[in-house]
């Protein structure tokens, strides 16, 4: 069964027009909830936990939905639907109408800027839009919206951005465009393209092939990746970012699906290949993703993957009975919400596969998560808040501070202009002013944990200054080379571990400038955020 049909499912059983696909996203600013409604959530014959002892559901706004996409920035969800894009604002409850382009299917948030466009992987484009691509500077708070006329792409799209380019791709070729003049900057020979994601070294393109072409942002320069014997003619239908790999989610002629993990370290793969089954894929921030799987012999499956460090693959599939799985979002190692046609809100004990709690409600949605302990749920009926009632300590010490590790996690960048240097971090962290000295600022500073990142020159005339790395050598600190994605040698240790809290160094070198950044947190957190924080030190971009 193709994706398509999947769709079609969904469309006929009149609840959400998209199945879509959750994102780790910001949280909001708390507030009071409104009270549940006794008859809002019953218990399951099933249930481990007493009625409402694991969640609860409010209804925030009662109102007929249909989002074809969804997707929460901060305190604000965006869905689009027949009548255009709207927003929702969590901590006032207002909902807006912003603009009345009708037609769009996709929402994607990149930096500093959210995407609207339509696209279609199967079948007949008929979407005619002179208007095939809207785009929101949040920073500005304004929309641009660009015609067919300048970008003669057709109306299906896919993008990617950064803070400065945005590529856009579609059946009929590929542009970029520049985010200042909000021109077409440069036209490629590259078509058939369905998916683009990127980092700050490169982009890529996934084509219908199965082939992925990369542009190299600092050289400038078009190449390919070299792919495995089983994404050799497999339509890519998703790039997205996992546990700091390129995940590339693929189906091919022979209805067969599956999840490749490329590392731009190594060169390397790693692959999941489902045979005679096609659905869907949810990662998640703890190093695994799951799959809804319609088979053929088999009916509806749900599988449970995870590649964790450099342990073998774990593997789990379980039988459902549910239709139509319509999202998953992860609680924490253990436990996830499914969110099913007629089944409502579940709770999913991944070590066993069993259903623990389900609500009473019929209805289904798509799942984002606010924050550890609370979810919103967009669905045909209206939005609703999805409350958490466990305390995380108790449960096998799984406590997930922040979002851990860098698998779907929404980045923002930090520009530095007094020393010329950038790093991503979290969109979800408040990251506090710029230093009086425009040094640096603080990323994060919650819960006993400090994370800042600032830079310096060196002493005149002493060329660069390694002196901390001498010293924790001297010292007997384990000192490792890191290499940034521009291609920088960088330096991280570890310069206190009490058990209880870590002090970790992470040092950038540039020709004139050094740039650092300094975590003193939690062990639980620094065991939690570990990848994130390598990635966000590889992410240091020197501009000297």
């Amino acid at each position: 069964m193709t994706i398509s049909k999947i769709i079609a499912i969904c469309m006929i059983s009149i609840v959400l027009a998209s199945c879509s696909r959750p994102q780790d996203k910001p949280p909001a600013a708390s507030g009071d909830q409104p009270t549940l409604e006794s008859s809002a959530v019953q218990s399951f014959s099933g249930n481990k936990a007493k009625q409402n002892d694991f969640l609860t559901i409010n209804k925030r706004l009662d109102k007929d939905i249909y989002p074809m996409d969804s997707l929460l920035v901060g305190d604000q969800l965006w869905y689009v639907e027949e009548e255009g894009i709207y927003s929702y604002q969590l901590n006032t409850n207002e909902l807006r109408n912003e603009i009345e382009t009708k037609g769009f299917n996709e929402i994607r948030a990149f930096n500093n800027n959210i995407w609207f466009y339509f696209q279609q992987l199967e079948g007949s484009d008929d979407n005619n839009l002179s208007k095939p691509l809207v785009r929101y500077d949040t920073k500005n708070e304004k929309f641009i919206s660009y015609s067919e006329k300048d970008l003669r792409l057709g109306s299906s799209l896919t993008l990617y951005s950064d803070e400065h380019t945005a590529w856009i791709g579609s059946d009929s070729g590929s542009i970029s465009i520049d985010l200042t003049t909000n021109k077409v900057k440069n036209r490629y020979e590259l078509d058939e393209v369905t998916s683009i994601n990127g980092n700050q070294r490169m982009v890529y393109f996934g084509k219908r092939d199965g082939s992925i072409h990369t542009y190299d942002k600092v050289a400038h320069q078009f190449g390919q990746l070299q792919t495995t014997e089983q994404l050799q003619g497999a339509q890519i239908e998703e790039l997205r970012w996992f546990n700091g790999k390129l995940m590339v989610i693929w189906g091919d002629s022979d209805e067969n699906t599956g999840v490749s993990l490329f590392d731009e370290t190594s060169k390397s793969w790693e692959e999941f290949v489902q045979q005679d089954a096609s659905g869907y894929v949810w990662s998640d921030q703890i190093s695994s993703f799951q799959m809804g799987l319609l088979t053929e012999d088999k009916g509806e499956q749900l599988v449970n993957y995870s590649w964790i460090e450099s342990s073998e693959s774990l593997e789990k599939i379980y039988k459902t009975s549910f239709v139509v799985i319509e999202d998953i979002a992860t609680i924490n190692n253990r436990y996830a919400l499914i969110s099913a046609f007629e089944e409502g809100v579940n709770v999913l004990d991944k070590s066993t596969g069993e259903i623990i709690w389900k609500s009473a409600d019929i209805d289904s949605g798509t799942l984002h998560k606010v924050r550890d302990s609370e979810y919103i749920m967009i669905s045909s009926k209206g939005i609703y808040d999805i409350l958490i009632n466990i305390d995380f300590d108790d449960i096998d010490s799984e406590i997930i501070e922040n979002e851990g590790d860098p698998a779907g996690i929404t980045m923002s960048n930090y520009s530095n202009v007094k020393y010329g240097f950038e790093i991503d971090y979290p969109s979800s962290w408040n990251i506090s002013e710029e230093s009086l000295a425009g040094d640096g600022v603080y990323l994060y500073e919650e819960d006993g944990n400090d994370i800042r990142t600032y830079g310096g020159y060196y002493p005149l005339g002493d060329g660069i200054d390694t002196s901390e790395i001498d010293e924790a050598k001297e010292a007997g600190i384990q000192v490792e080379e890191i290499e940034t994605l521009q291609g920088i040698k960088g330096y991280v240790f570890k310069e206190k571990d009490s058990g209880d809290n870590a002090v970790m160094h992470y040092i950038v070198y540039g020709s004139e400038i050094r740039v650092q950044l300094y975590a003193a947190v939690t062990s639980t957190f620094y065991s939690k955020n570990r990848e994130l924080l390598l990635e966000m030190a590889k992410s240091i971009y020197i501009t000297d």
